[in-house]
């Protein structure tokens, strides 16, 4: 399992730059140890927040 730090892996985001100019301020995380959880729990908050800048996902959800 490939491991990264929130030091190396956030400034180098491909949607850092973006998500700052749009005003975000904070970066909220938690730790989910199974795979499925960490899945379950992405798809539930994209549901709830349908963030602007994640549109990987939120086509797949969402159809956008």
């Amino acid at each position: 399992m490939l491991i990264l730090s929130f030091g190396t892996r956030i400034p180098s985001h491909e949607q850092w730059t973006p998500a700052v100019r749009l005003g975000d301020t904070h970066i909220h995380a938690m730790v989910a140890s199974e795979e499925a959880s960490r899945l379950a729990i992405e798809e539930l908050l994209i549901q709830a927040f349908q963030p602007a800048l994640n549109t990987q996902l939120k086509q797949a959800y969402f159809g956008a």
